[in-house]
């Protein structure tokens, strides 16, 4: 009898596209969803925000962070492994005030091979005061 020999395919795994949103990490909100709309930041405190990619062949994965078309912050991930992994860096807008009022918040991440970007709008935050 000769045994019988069963192959996994796995060359759709590797095919699969990454996908990358813009979270709150606090809450786990998608925020880059086009129904969630524009992202409040109350003037004089300050709000993490979470870059994640989700599907992501492993290697060496830039992020750029963008407030309007300043260049705020980069950083790099490193990943290795097989498989799909997900990835994340998080930046944290700092006492936003009148510069950051209506600017849109992106997140750039680039590898080797892939290029991916997203983007919310952030907005100042209602005050209201009860008299």
């Amino acid at each position: 009898m000769i045994p019988s020999i069963t192959r996994f395919d796995d060359s759709s795994v590797d095919r699969r596209d990454a996908t990358l949103h813009l979270l709150d990490p606090a809450t786990g909100a998608v925020l880059d969803d086009p129904e969630y709309g524009p992202v409040c930041v109350q003037s004089g405190t300050t709000r993490q925000f979470e870059c994640r990619i989700q599907d992501a062949r492993p290697g060496v994965w830039h992020f750029t962070w963008m407030l309007g078309n300043q260049t705020i912050a980069t950083k790099s991930e490193a990943w290795t492994g097989a498989g799909l992994v997900k990835v994340s860096s998080w930046h944290i807008v700092t006492n936003p005030g009148n510069e950051t009022r209506e600017r849109n918040l992106t997140c750039l991440a680039t590898s080797s091979d892939q290029s991916l970007c997203t983007r919310v709008l952030i907005t100042s935050c209602a005050v209201y005061v009860l008299i």
